[in-house]
């Protein structure tokens, strides 16, 4: 048995305990609801963690949910977006990363475009919403640009950050995919994140 806790982001002051009956690696949410993989499935609650739709899907890489409500899912040889109700909106083929040691797929999205990290091939890849590659970078290397284990991917003011996890550094790129300087990790964070596994 999990809980849940919601706070008031302005005086952080608790707001609702839940205790939730799942254990899950992969969530993310919106305004609206909080979505997460357990088991084989994507299960959606409302953010008073009230079950509204549970959709079954195999070999979850990565989550997330937009603004208006569909769910993102990465899978070992595809990419699938779905709305709340269980509908399949649209797929397209990725590289299958089945017999891949790293198998993430972690997602953000900014403005008209989806980025992913994909681990098993040390690189980031980014789509339009209509399925079309737009471009990919990296390959397996400690060079700058390049990554050994890409494990996480946000946008903010459009800088891309990526966490870079074998090399310890978070590397930043430009929407364009411009390297802009960056961020080493210190022995202490090291240390802490290996030991918190």
């Amino acid at each position: 048995m999990s809980t849940t806790s919601r706070f008031n982001t302005k005086n952080y002051e608790l707001v609702e305990n839940n205790d939730i009956n799942f254990r899950t690696n992969t969530m993310c949410s919106n305004e609206k609801y909080i979505c997460v993989e357990k088991l084989l499935n994507c299960q959606f609650f409302s953010l008073n963690m009230e079950l509204i739709n549970s959709i079954k899907i195999f070999t979850i890489q990565g989550l997330l949910i937009s603004e208006n409500d569909n769910i993102y899912v990465p899978l070992n040889d595809k990419f699938n977006i779905y709305n709340l109700k269980e509908d399949l909106l649209k797929s397209w083929k990725l590289d299958d990363n089945y017999d891949k040691d790293s198998r993430c797929r972690n997602i953000s999205l900014y403005k008209n475009e989806n980025y992913m990290v994909d681990t098993s091939f040390n690189r980031i890849c980014v789509f339009f919403h209509e399925e079309k590659l737009i471009r990919s970078s990296g390959d397996y290397d400690m060079q700058p640009g390049n990554f050994v284990v890409p494990w996480e991917i946000t946008i903010y003011l459009d800088i891309v950050f990526v966490i870079d996890l074998v090399n310890y550094k978070i590397q930043t790129f430009t929407c364009y995919g411009k390297l802009i300087p960056e961020y080493k990790f210190t022995d202490s964070i090291k240390y802490k994140y290996y030991n918190q596994r």
